[in-house]
């Protein structure tokens, strides 16, 4: 362990990070799950060529290395019965091994259905107790009480996406067969991707063996536990992170300021999300201001340098200062944040998504204006709307 100031540092694997039976939860003021196709292929690609390697060689050479997670652990909520680790940077491994963690469990399970057929009865044993290991070890936590008896998952997802994760984990078969275009969410449909990505590229991918490249479903049943178990044995305790703890408020939010789970630096409008967000935790208008912020975000067309554009226009239109980059937090926070009720805060955000949604249209060439009349006095708008962005 490393102690530096406020923050404890350490390397450990999944099967250590999971032991100290603190369920790991999103904060609200965290983005949903935003991995796409390229991060989830890197992701598997990296996991697949390191499993490769242990069942060709009998074992690995060095531990593959992901990364940072970044936590501060959080008293729980008067309801429950445990303390809880916010995740402040790391949350798309996290989500993304976990959901790994979930296909490796439904496989043994798959295994040992067949095995059945095969009359195996010692593989049976072995994949129903490797099966139950993991989802007690690595998946769920059972909180026992004189009262009563809690299971929950050891990850919690923002209240954006959490209700569908359960139910992506729990009947995948449902949402496989269902059009993502129909999916309401954008974190929804790239759930659902890195899902089915993640089953069909890594724990149901080819592997090498003997040298030669063979299909999952052309191994033999000792040949896919084989390779199962090596992934297995690769995820729990060979792939290794940093665990970053943070025990002070002010160390969590400074870290949050410079990280994300990509390594870039956060744009102005993620860190005003942060610190309104914050701000309103725990309070009545929590959700509903995560709710409007999502309808922000939603306006987004071209990344940090759009929004920045955008927060520059708000400001120029409420106050007449056009902010630097470098000062653009400091004056929204002086503005509309510190020292302000919550109430007032909330109004605040209600403002910024009308005019966002407003900025996009005028990004888009048309008129954010309504007329009753329609025709060619709207075409008229929308021309002169597009002439002069």
């Amino acid at each position: 362990d490393v102690n530096m100031g406020e923050l404890t540092a350490r390397q450990t694997s999944w099967r250590e990070l999971f032991q100290n039976e603190s369920p790991f939860v999103i904060p609200v003021y965290q983005r949903p799950y935003a991995w796409d196709e390229e991060n989830v292929e890197d992701f598997c690609i990296d996991l697949s060529e390191a499993r490769d390697e242990a069942l060709s060689e009998g074992g690995l050479t060095s531990k593959p290395f992901f990364g940072s997670i970044v936590t501060k652990m959080v008293k729980g909520e008067k309801d429950e019965m445990h303390d809880i680790l916010s995740i402040i940077d790391g949350q798309q491994r996290l989500t993304s091994f976990y959901m790994t963690m979930h296909l490796v469990v439904e496989e043994y399970k798959k295994l040992s259905r067949e095995e059945i057929s095969e009359e195996n009865d010692l593989l049976i044993e072995e994949t129903t107790q490797r099966a139950e290991a993991i989802e007690s070890q690595h998946l769920w936590y059972n909180f026992i009480t004189l009262e009563s008896q809690k299971k929950i998952r050891t990850l919690k997802l923002t209240h954006q996406d959490n209700l569908f994760f359960n139910e992506l984990l729990e009947a995948p078969d449902e949402f496989k067969k269902i059009n993502p275009k129909t999916l309401e969410r954008e974190s929804h449909r790239r759930l659902r991707a890195a899902y089915f990505s993640i089953k069909s590229d890594l724990v149901q991918s080819d592997v090498m063996i003997n040298g030669d490249r063979k299909a999952y479903s052309d191994l033999t049943i000792m040949e896919r536990y084989k390779s199962l178990k090596f992934l297995d044995a690769l995820l729990t305790s060979q792939v290794c992170f940093v665990h970053i703890r943070a025990d002070d408020e002010d160390q969590e939010h400074a870290l949050f300021r410079s990280l994300n789970d990509r390594g870039h630096i956060l744009g102005a409008i993620d860190l005003l999300r942060n610190q309104t967000l914050s701000l309103l935790a725990g309070s009545q208008f929590e959700l509903s201001a995560s709710n409007v912020w999502d309808e922000i975000m939603e306006t987004d067309r071209a990344g940090a340098t759009y929004m920045k554009k955008f927060l520059k226009a708000y400001s120029v239109m409420h106050t007449h200062v056009a902010p630097s980059d470098r000062q653009m937090i400091r004056h929204f926070s002086e503005e509309w944040i510190v020292g302000q009720s919550r109430a007032e805060v909330v109004s605040f955000i209600v403002d910024l998504e009308l005019h966002a949604a407003n900025y996009s249209k005028i990004f888009d060439g048309r008129t954010p204006f309504q007329n009753q009349h329609g025709g060619w006095e709207l075409d008229r708008l929308e021309r002169l709307v597009d002439y002069c962005r």
